[in-house]
């Protein structure tokens, strides 16, 4: 099968700062068993081409490209990128922590045009399929299914949920509570307007899939792909009566960090709920 793989970032080995590798080594399994051609959008001067080349090559694909901006006013908007990207600079070096829009998901990946290099590698390569990551990519979803190629978007997480649940555990008072207000309407808005095209949708959390479903109406064409990570252990235990210490891991991806207060209020909330001390449980944090 020919597939063509289109993502929001650059796939590689190790993350840079975003999620480099979750794509990566979707790539790199894909290519065991089929013809894959790699299209990517990058605004991450860490990664050069040659570590890209490099990796895809190791992974078994010669066959890549980079996606760049060629919508009108492309001038203005890469300058509001890289006004964006030096704000986000200056808050990192100022220890304060940068909104979510200012994370370094290419601004190329928010058009809603897009570039020609994709619909020309469509209309060479006859792709049997294309699979897209992030969600964020909607507006090259949309064109690729125009043109009628089957779509898998590898949704993932659902970015509604997300942001609701930020809302929850931050409370009213918190000084981030409009930034995560605004993010989540707009999640909301991007995930209603699935609504109207066919493709498929792949979660790795049931409450994701569920949100995703309720917002978009997809739930006949949406999918619960189990994490690698999760556990499905029917075994009961009782966390109270432990006779040696828990080992609990958390795991994030691209700019998710665990750190400081928050880090003891969310081992704090599991050892509660559980009925633990938090002597009798080891927490690890992997951002």
């Amino acid at each position: 099968m020919k597939i063509l793989f289109v993502s929001g970032n650059a796939p590689a080995k190790f993350n840079f700062g975003e999620p480099n590798s979750y794509p990566y080594y979707l790539i790199k399994e894909l290519a065991r068993r089929h013809e894959l051609y790699v299209l990517y959008f990058t605004a991450n001067k860490r990664l050069t081409p040659e570590i890209i080349n490099q990796d895809l090559l190791e992974a078994g694909v010669s066959q890549h490209q980079e996606l760049r901006s060629t919508a009108r006013g492309g001038l203005l908007r890469y300058g509001i990128y890289l006004a964006a990207t030096f704000l986000m600079k200056l808050l990192l070096m100022l220890r304060i922590k940068p909104p979510y829009s200012l994370i370094p998901i290419p601004f190329s990946a928010y058009k809603k045009r897009p570039p020609a290099t994709l619909l020309e590698v469509v209309k060479t390569y006859k792709p049997d399929l294309a699979i897209f990551f992030p969600q964020l990519l909607q507006f090259a979803v949309k064109e690729v299914t125009a043109a009628g190629v089957p779509v898998s978007l590898l949704f993932t997480d659902s970015g509604a949920l997300h942001f609701t649940r930020l809302m929850e555990v931050r409370g009213p008072g918190a000084p981030d509570r409009k930034m995560n207000y605004q993010q989540l309407i707009r999640f909301q808005k991007l995930e209603k307007n699935y609504s109207q095209v066919d493709a498929r949708y792949f979660f790795v959390g049931h409450k994701d899939k569920e949100v995703f479903d309720s917002n978009s109406g997809q739930e006949n064409h949406s999918f619960f792909i189990p994490h690698h990570l999760y556990s499905y252990s029917s075994q009961l235990k009782n966390w109270g009566q432990v006779d040696q210490p828990l080992n609990i891991v958390f795991t994030g991806g691209g700019h998710t960090i665990y750190t400081g207060e928050e880090a003891d209020h969310i081992a704090g909330q599991i050892a509660a709920s559980k009925k633990l001390q938090t002597s009798a449980a080891r927490f690890y944090f992997l951002g």
